[in-house]
This record gives structure tokens, sequence and C-alpha cells, in this order.
């Protein structure tokens, strides 16, 4: 999942501010299908990469925050980027984000230089809790 990150965060990033030029259907249709293919692999890579972090007792806990926090994010956007779009324009706000997203690749990069955790083994982090 690592080795995909990098290239979805930029995949989506040039997708999303694609749509700033867009001057077609065909710009468009080209946008949407970068937009979804990103998607469908950073999703599920982002989330393997948040969910080997933890324990294998936490993991379910560690879904549910990612999928909360995702769906957050996309709500949270519209309150965020409304107010640029109704300033300056649709090409810009989809310019900007598209930055936004694209800039995720410095935070990528920052995380893939460190050490990866696969969470403690099957079982180890229960039975350490029953012995304290």
């Amino acid at each position: 999942p690592g080795r995909i990150v990098i290239p979805g965060l930029l995949v989506f990033g040039a997708s999303t501010a694609l749509l700033a030029l867009m001057s077609s259907v065909a710009v468009l249709l080209l946008s949407a299908f970068l937009g979804g293919l990103a998607h469908c692999f950073l999703y599920p890579a982002l989330n393997a990469l948040t969910v080997r972090k933890m324990s294998v007792c936490r993991r379910g806990t560690a879904n549910g925050l990612f999928t909360a926090a995702f769906d957050f994010g996309l709500g949270a956007a519209a309150w965020l980027w409304g107010p640029l779009a109704e300033g300056a324009g649709y090409p810009p706000m989809f310019l900007a984000a598209g930055i936004v997203s694209g800039s995720g690749v410095l935070a990528a990069m920052s995380f893939q230089n460190g050490q990866e955790s696969r969470g403690a083994k099957d079982g180890k982090d229960i039975k350490d809790s029953r012995d304290k």
C-alpha cells in the first residue's frame, strides 16, 4: 500500500486541478476517470496503512475512525472550498483543491521514511492487558 499512496495523490491532485482547465466534456470525462482511478487505489491503500499501524484488537476501531475522518473531510470540504468558489469562481477553487490534494505527497514522503509498524501479534495485547 505504501507504494500506491504517492502516485495516487499525484493523480488525484492532477484530476482535481484539471477541472480548473475544463473546456469540454472530454476534459471532464478525463478528470472523472483519473479521479475515480486515484480514489479506487488511495482509499484502500490509506485504510490499510492506517489499520496496519494498530494492534489487532484495535483495528476495527482504527477502520471506523479512518472512515469517519474521511467522511468528515468530504463534508468539511464544502464549507472550506465553497467561499473560495463563491468569491473567485470554480476554476481557481478546483486549482487550489488540486494543489492541496497533491501536497499530501509531502506528508506521504515523510511517513514513508519512517519505520512501518505492523501492530502487535495476534492476541499479544489482549494477554498483556489482562496481566496489568
